[in-house]
Formats: structure tokens, C-alpha cells, sequence
């Protein structure tokens, strides 16, 4: 994972949005479906990752169920 990729993630009953190396939340969504969908775009926009986590549980953060790389080959090093 590189700063810059996108994190989809479920907090606080709520789905949000973040990019990697910047505290502040990029969005926030009432469902699962449409955060994945808005952070895929973003990570498509920036050409970056975007990973989704699971649901979190009590033993965990929640783990990464989905990954994808929109890198270009002249971006990854």
C-alpha cells in the first residue's frame, strides 16, 4: 500500500472513504455499495489502489476483502 490509495472501510456505522497519508475522511456513505463505488472512481481519478475491508469485528480492524490497482505502468516503480 502506497500513500495516496484509497481505503474503503466501515466506522461508526458508517461506510467512508480514505486516502492513505491524510487524516481527514474523503466521503461517507450509508451503504457499502455506493462507498465502494465513489472510492473506486477516486482511486481511478488519482491512478492509485483502492482496497476494501471487511466488516469489522471485535479482533480486528477489518480485513481486506477487495483489492485493485488503477496505477499506470509508468507509475509503479
Amino acid at each position: 500500500m502506497a500513500e495516496g490509495d484509497i481505503h474503503t472501510c466501515r466506522e461508526g456505522g458508517l461506510w467512508k472513504n480514505r486516502i492513505e497519508g491524510i487524516r481527514r475522511v474523503a466521503n461517507t456513505a450509508a451503504r457499502r455499495t455506493d462507498a465502494v463505488s465513489v472510492g473506486r472512481e477516486m482511486a481511478q481519478a488519482r491512478g492509485v489502489g483502492h482496497f476494501v475491508h471487511g466488516e469489522p469485528r471485535s479482533n480486528s480492524d477489518g480485513e481486506i476483502v477487495e483489492q485493485s490497482s488503477y496505477r499506470s505502468a509508468a507509475r509503479v516503480r
